[in-house]
């Protein structure tokens, strides 16, 4: 290859590889290749035959055939993919909707549970909750809902009541504490 790039390089050729890696054999391979490829108007009129070449348009049309094959088995895995996380969805919505409506139960026996309890407990100690239980077991309809009513909300308060005692007594050891420190 001759290096005629600059002026001062006239008439040297280099012996060696180019930084691309090409020899003068690689080039003269090149220079056969594009020799052997048919002329612009040759590779018009083939690629105009190609066209209505009934053949090619078979083959065309059964490669396009294979790949709309493929894509519409790949589109079928899809929807029965999501077909089944649908179903795998209503069931784990189901799931749910029966282990809250368990859950409410739950917690609507614990409150039950809790207020039967502290009834017992309370009107052990308190006279006017023992009386109101005894008017109640007297009554019947209305007047009786009235009275559970009264009841429930007494024995809610009570426990408010012992609720906050706790807390009081609580306070009072934390504060002893701190006294009791810093002296």
């Amino acid at each position: 290859m001759q290096l005629d790039v600059d002026p001062r390089m006239a008439g040297h050729f280099v012996k060696t590889d180019t930084e691309v890696g090409l020899t003068d054999a690689s080039v003269g391979q090149a220079q056969a290749i594009l020799a052997a490829l048919p002329d612009h108007e040759t590779a018009l009129r083939r690629a105009q035959y190609a066209l209505a070449d009934p053949e090619i348009k078979d083959e065309e049309i059964a490669i396009l055939t294979i790949q709309r094959d493929q894509l519409q088995a790949k589109a079928n895995a899809l929807e029965a993919s999501l077909k089944a996380q649908q179903a795998e969805l209503e069931s784990l919505a189901t799931t749910r909707q029966k282990m809250e409506r368990e859950l409410k139960d739950r917690r609507a026996k614990m409150e039950d549970m809790e207020y039967r309890l502290a009834l017992a407990e309370f009107s052990k100690k308190n006279n006017l909750l023992s009386e109101a239980l005894a008017f109640a077991a007297t009554t019947s309809g209305k007047e009786r809902k009235e009275v559970d009513a009264r009841i429930k909300s007494l024995v809610t308060l009570l426990r408010s009541k012992k609720e906050v005692e706790k807390t009081i007594k609580s306070e009072n050891r934390k504060t002893r504490k701190i006294s009791v420190e810093a002296t």
